[in-house]
């Protein structure tokens, strides 16, 4: 495959930028993305200095960050990751998984890390940024017409999955909204809602958000960096920048009806 980065139309590669001040592990986990030719390593840091730069020049498909950075921490680079960019924690400490969910970590990996707990986490990520298998063999998730169940104080609330019409992201908790106008507060993650929701229709489009296609009201191109994506009962249109936009784009012109 060639490299796609950023440009719609070109062969489908995965540009990731790899921060991690242990050269050893930094070292070794390059050695296991050389065997994934649908990944392309655009850049590596061993500090936040460096990271920084990088971030200012590219725009990667996702980031795979360690937590601990010398004398700071990977969390001070999130001001820097685009939306659109997912973030693949790289950790030592398996504690530090609950925090990388709490910023809306696509997955994270426990040094030191396999090679097929990787290759796990990249075939997310090409599901997550093309919304499509890297092998287009038929998907194995949720059932399309499994009710979704959650608990809103005392209440129990069961939903078919085509009467949500998007979920987004507030620190630990998530908020979804439902035909109708209704919206619940609930303390589930984006990465848990994605492996209980049917996809199509369900997308996730940067690191806080996930709509169902079919509950797209309408949308606007504000210039070449932004759209206003207009959803069903929700009175405010949602922002979505450059690739959020593509991959709306791209989903809407693919049959996705379940």
């Amino acid at each position: 495959m060639s490299a796609l980065g950023r440009n719609e139309g070109a062969d489908r590669t995965l540009e990731v930028l790899l921060v991690d001040d242990d050269r050893r592990a930094r070292m070794e986990i390059l050695r296991m993305l050389r065997n994934h030719p649908e990944v392309r390593v655009v850049g590596e840091a061993a500090d936040l200095e460096h990271a920084r730069q990088l971030l200012a020049e590219i725009r990667p498909h996702a980031v795979f960050l360690d937590m601990e950075l010398g004398p700071g921490r990977g969390t001070e680079l999130l001001t820097c990751i685009q939306a659109e960019t997912e973030v693949v924690v790289i950790t030592a400490h398996p504690e530090f998984a609950v925090e990388a969910f709490g910023f809306h970590a696509l997955d994270y990996l426990v040094k030191p890390v396999e090679a097929h707990r990787l290759a796990m986490t990249l075939e997310r990520l090409v599901q997550v940024v093309w919304g499509v298998n890297p092998d287009a063999a038929p998907a194995v998730g949720p059932v399309p017409d499994a009710p979704i169940c959650f608990r809103d104080g005392k209440t129990v609330h069961q939903f078919n999955p085509s009467q949500l019409v998007c979920i987004e992201a507030l620190g630990y908790l998530t908020r979804l909204t439902v035909t109708g106008g209704g919206c619940f507060l609930i303390s589930r993650s984006i990465g848990e809602w994605l492996l209980q929701l049917p996809t199509p229709p369900f997308l996730r489009l940067d690191r806080s958000l996930i709509i169902n296609l079919d509950r797209v009201a309408s949308f606007a191109t504000q210039d070449r960096d932004e759209t206003s994506l207009q959803m069903q009962d929700v009175a405010q249109p949602l922002q979505l920048g450059r690739t959020a936009s593509a991959k709306l784009r791209a989903a809407l012109r693919r049959p996705h009806s379940a």
